[in-house]
């Protein structure tokens, strides 16, 4: 099976740490991924400890932004095309840009809003949020966000929107002090996940960013850190994908770029499990800011105009994401199967399907970095209560696999430990 299959049959399941037999009765926690430094083949449940080498790469340029567009700050991906805006002292305005020609197609202009200092953009199913946070001198106590309808905007004309306001401070800030890049409560990156806000410091000092958790209905708020994590570098943007349970900030150090993947996390603890640093080879003194998901896997990073035009970059996470581990899921596949025994001795089990099944079914074998080392098809006797298939699987190494039954629009998926 190719690998374009098994991402269709894994993609819409979500994630499922399946028992193992009692005989190795609890989760054994340690780094599940397989592309790490310390993975531990045995370990079942990630507890966020997984190092990476050191690894770089450079995204391809997709188009370069009108010049209207030259301080661009933060990206969203809606209703077929990205939508930005200019930072500090730009219009309160919000733009489309068809991803094909480039062209601005449509502006939405907030009429009750004021662009301070605009740095990221987020949404939901229903409302777009623009955060007015920038905070170079650490000195402002106006810090907000604008809540847009989504209802509110029309398909293609320009149109102006009143927005509800979301204000707030940093609880755990005590001076005021102008103190230029030189402070640890900026902020440029911002999500929306899980019906809450979710907001990523952009800390001079210590190059950390600290995570606030801020609600989505418009107020006045005092927020609390929830989590820091050790960026190297000033982070500027952030992404998020529902699909893939994924955060991506942006950032620089020395105006080196990078981005920052965020994976295979508890709930919205988004620091709590994989944390891995890419470094941009290329684009030296490139001013990275915004950064969105398209769909899948592809992401667009944007840049303000510096060394180089205000311009779109494109990439895929999915080369540093995927595994088998993250992306199996709990599906209600509608089968039930037994594997016996559990663990294997060996390469050599049997599989008992019980009802409903087909005429024929597709086993698939993955190891934990997503690849099929086994599959074939089986004719199954329909109407019965149980098929028992004979599998045999040579020269199969230990370890971990994940087992996925597909027999027409019913499926299921077992975890099997391979002594």
């Amino acid at each position: 099976m190719n690998r374009l299959l098994s991402n269709q049959l894994l993609a819409g399941f979500t994630v499922l740490i399946l028992a193992i037999p009692l005989s190795l009765a609890g989760q054994i926690e340690g780094c599940t991924d397989p592309q790490a430094t310390n993975y531990d083949p045995e370990a079942t449940q990630n507890d966020g400890s997984c190092f990476y080498p050191e690894t770089f790469f450079t995204p391809d340029q997709y188009l370069v932004l009108p010049s209207t567009l030259d301080e661009t700050s933060g990206l969203i991906y809606w209703a077929g095309g990205i939508w930005t805006f200019n930072d500090s002292g730009g219009d309160p305005r919000v733009y489309k840009v068809d991803t094909v020609s480039g062209e601005i197609i449509q502006h939405v202009t907030l009429a009750n809003g004021d662009n301070v200092d605009w740095e990221d953009i987020a949404q939901d199913d229903d409302h777009i949020y623009i955060g007015d946070f920038g905070n170079n001198g650490g000195n402002r106590k106006d810090l907000l966000i604008y809540k847009i309808a989504k209802a509110d905007i029309p398909p293609e004309e320009n149109v102006e929107v009143n927005a509800e306001i979301i204000s707030f401070e940093y609880a755990d800030q005590q001076s005021f002090t102008t103190q230029f890049n030189a402070h640890e409560y900026d902020c440029e990156a911002m999500i929306s996940a899980g019906g809450m806000l979710y907001l990523f410091t952009k800390n001079w000092l210590s190059e950390t960013t600290r995570l606030y958790e801020l609600s989505t209905e418009a107020g006045s708020y005092s927020i609390l850190p929830i989590d820091t994590l050790n960026a190297s570098g000033l982070v500027t943007g952030a992404a998020y994908s529902n699909e893939l349970r994924q955060v991506v900030l942006s950032g620089y150090s020395n105006f080196i770029p990078f981005i920052f993947l965020l994976f295979d996390y508890q709930e919205n603890s988004f620091f709590s499990g994989n944390k891995r640093r890419i470094g941009l080879t290329g684009m030296i003194a490139v001013q990275t800011e915004g950064i969105c998901f398209k769909e899948g896997y592809r992401t667009f990073l944007s840049c303000e105009k510096s060394a180089v035009p205000q311009q779109l970059y494109t990439f895929s996470t999915e080369e540093w994401t995927y595994t088998a581990s993250t992306d199996i899921l709990e599906h209600p596949g509608g089968l039930s199967i037994e594997v016996i025994p559990n663990p294997v001795a060996g390469g050599n089990f049997e599989v008992l399907i019980h009802a409903p099944v087909k005429n024929t079914c597709q086993l698939n074998l993955y190891d934990s970095s997503g690849k099929v080392v086994f599959n074939r098809e089986y004719a199954l006797k329909p109407g019965g209560t149980k098929n028992t298939l004979q599998v045999r699987v040579p020269e199969i190494n230990p370890g971990i696999y994940i087992l996925h039954i597909l027999s027409g629009e019913f499926s299921a998926i077992e975890k099997i430990a391979i002594q």
